[in-house]
């Protein structure tokens, strides 16, 4: 089985998943529904080619909540470009666990997310910031975040949290770029490569009705060249807010 580059793990728990992948190190592309189990106890797994990562936790507040966590946390998956996360309904991602998983993906260029209530706190873990040895240089070539199909928060802190991750990612304060998504130029300090952020999904438009800085910001993003996508639907017009 060594030879497998794809592997779709949708029945059984975790253990068994995470099993399963011992003797597959070459797989590059993983789809796993995710079923909270005991800790794992086997051998590390290590799936150093990994590029897309599919999680679905399942439809269970029971067994499903936490479950995706739980496979971030027993498998070694360093380099993966696009990852796909769909979460348990009023659960959430868990802020801590999440967040120290996505930091380790230097590689990661497209982000989807699919969760209910998404805190502030989840997108501002993933600001990118260059700030000398301060900088939190998280998600470097993040291209792309998709949140058509998640829900924020209801309230002004939680759509301040979203625009502070993309802010950086596309003025001054992290460099400016230009280029198609697979050609996008570095911005970098030394030894701090990013690239420029091109499109984020969402499912309806911003409300953002108490902040007249925050709304201030998101029309200059979207007027400066941010492709905003609702859906499936075409790329917003930039009138559009």
């Amino acid at each position: 089985m060594e030879g497998v580059l794809r592997f779709e793990a949708l029945d059984g728990t975790n253990n068994v998943h995470l099993s399963a992948l011992i003797p597959m190190p070459l797989v590059e592309s993983l789809a796993i529904q995710c079923d909270k189990s005991r800790k794992f106890t086997q051998d590390a797994v290590i799936l150093r080619n990994l590029r897309n990562l599919d999680i679905t936790e399942r439809f269970s507040i029971d067994y499903g909540r936490g479950s995706a966590t739980q496979v971030m946390r027993d498998a070694e998956m360093p380099v993966p470009e696009a990852l796909r996360m769909s979460l348990v309904p009023t659960a959430g991602p868990d802020c801590q666990d999440f967040g120290r998983f996505l930091r380790s993906l230097i590689l990661l260029e497209n982000l989807i997310i699919g969760a209910d209530d998404i805190p502030s706190a989840f997108f501002k873990g993933l600001v990118y910031s260059q700030r000398g040895n301060k900088g939190t240089n998280v998600l470097p070539r993040l291209q792309r975040i998709d949140l058509h199909r998640s829900t924020l928060e209801d309230n002004d802190e939680a759509l301040g949290g979203l625009v502070a991750l993309i802010w950086p990612r596309r003025t001054g304060s992290a460099g400016r770029t230009t280029g198609t998504p697979r050609r996008a130029k570095r911005i970098s300090t030394p030894g701090v490569p990013c690239v420029l952020l091109q499109e984020v999904c969402l499912e309806a438009p911003l409300v953002i009705e108490h902040d007249q800085i925050l709304l201030n910001q998101w029309k200059e993003l979207c007027e400066k060249g941010l492709s905003v996508v609702y859906g499936n639907a075409e790329a917003v017009d930039q009138e559009s807010y």
